[in-house]
């Protein structure tokens, strides 16, 4: 097939849409939870969401984005779960990693790290309340 990396872009990109329940719950958790996003993604995919869900991505301090791209490791390489615990700067008994991917989730338990298999944002805030996380999800997040 024959195409221009114009028209391959938008096709390349397009596996990306809004979740706005999900990213309503992450913005809606305290402001004294700490967030990593730890992505197997590309850099062309990583400026188009940069770019087109900024909102979102605006949710996570800079430092504390860790794209495989940047890192040169991919889950489940025990590396990059590392690079954000080290990000986080918090005792790895406190972290909860959460993926919809089973075998990264077994793969986070496997380096000591709790873990929630993500299903829907409703499942994820009971879950988060069962342990202790947050009390409701209705506290405000801090803009950064």
């Amino acid at each position: 097939m024959k195409i221009s990396y114009g028209e391959f872009l938008p096709i390349w990109n397009e596996i990306f849409f809004s979740k706005p329940e999900s990213e309503n719950f992450v913005g809606s958790l305290n402001s004294g939870i700490k967030l990593a996003l730890l992505s197997n993604i590309n850099q062309l995919h990583y400026e188009y969401i940069r770019e087109e869900f900024s909102s979102t991505i605006g949710l996570f301090e800079p430092d504390k984005i860790i794209p495989s791209f940047r890192t040169g490791f991919i889950k489940p390489d025990k590396e990059i779960y590392d690079l954000a615990l080290k990000a986080l700067d918090v005792p790895r008994e406190s972290v909860v990693y959460v993926d919809d991917r089973l075998d990264l989730i077994e793969a986070a338990l496997s380096y000591g790290i709790k873990s929630i298999q993500f299903k829907s944002a409703k499942e994820l805030k009971q879950k988060f309340q069962d342990l202790g996380i947050i009390k409701d999800a209705k506290t405000s997040r801090r803009k950064k």
